[in-house]
This record gives structure tokens, C-alpha cells and sequence, in this order.
């Protein structure tokens, strides 16, 4: 065997490592790197009754959930802890706005539905506000006639 096949090593086997170099055994420090690490990481869900300043106003609640992109597993979170979030349309803060994703069956059923977490002191936060499907209507009501008159 020629020199550049073994790419730097002197001998094949019989070495002192015996199989348990750097990045063949788990090593718990680098759980991270794989598939998101170990132990899922938890985030606070900031919930607010109605689409107010999040960077002026403090939370109604706070959820504790994974920190995970899919919408839908946030959402079945807040409900398990909150169970009036199932009569409530939902808003995400992105971007400094909230952004309308529907009532709670609407996102239920849209399983690929991403949020992305904001980090605030590098602790994940997901700003979600909740208005009741009653007061949605209601304001939705008073715009239309508005916008007509």
C-alpha cells in the first residue's frame, strides 16, 4: 500500500485509539450538533390577547414549548396549557408585524406552516397574539362598513 492511500496515517490498525477518536464515540458536548441535540430546547411562547406592541407590552401568559419551526406543534402547546387558544384567530410576530395565520382550525390543518423564533438575550421567543373569533368578526364587521360609507 502506497503512502497516499493511507492519507497521513502510518499504520491501519493495531494503533492507540482502538476505534475511539475524535468524532467516532458521542461525546454529550457535541449533542448540538447532532439532529438538534439530545434534549429538545424549550422556548417561551409570549402570548397576547389581542395584536398589541410585544416590544411595548409584557404578555398576557407565557407557554413553555419546544423550540421547533412547525407552527402546528406550537399551537397544540399553547392549547393543551390554554384551551380558549381553540376560539381565537392567531397572529405571529414577524419582522415588527403580526402576521395573520387564521383561526385555530385553519392552522391546524396547514401542517407546513414555519414560524421562526426570535432570540432575546439568546433565550427563543415566539410572540404569538390571540383574538376571540366574536371580536375578529366584530372589527372585521365595522372596517367593511367603514370602508363603505
Amino acid at each position: 500500500m502506497d503512502s497516499q492511500s493511507l492519507q497521513g496515517a502510518s499504520r491501519t490498525s493495531g494503533g492507540i485509539l482502538r476505534g475511539r477518536a475524535i468524532g467516532n464515540v458521542f461525546n454529550q458536548a457535541d449533542a448540538s450538533d447532532i439532529h438538534g441535540g439530545l434534549y429538545p430546547v424549550k422556548g417561551s411562547v409570549h402570548v397576547y390577547k389581542g395584536c398589541v406592541d410585544p416590544t411595548q407590552n409584557k404578555p398576557n401568559m407565557v407557554v413553555k414549548a419546544d423550540v421547533t419551526p412547525n407552527l402546528v406543534d406550537v399551537v397544540k402547546k399553547m392549547a393543551r396549557s390554554y384551551s380558549p387558544v381553540r376560539e381565537h384567530h392567531l397572529y405571529v410576530w414577524e419582522e415588527g408585524n403580526w402576521c395573520v395565520k387564521g383561526s385555530y382550525q385553519t392552522v391546524m390543518e396547514e401542517v407546513s406552516e414555519e414560524v421562526n423564533w426570535d432570540l432575546d438575550g439568546g433565550k427563543p421567543i415566539l410572540s404569538i397574539a390571540i383574538v376571540s373569533t366574536k371580536q375578529f368578526y366584530h372589527h372585521s364587521k365595522l372596517i367593511v362598513v367603514g370602508a363603505y360609507t
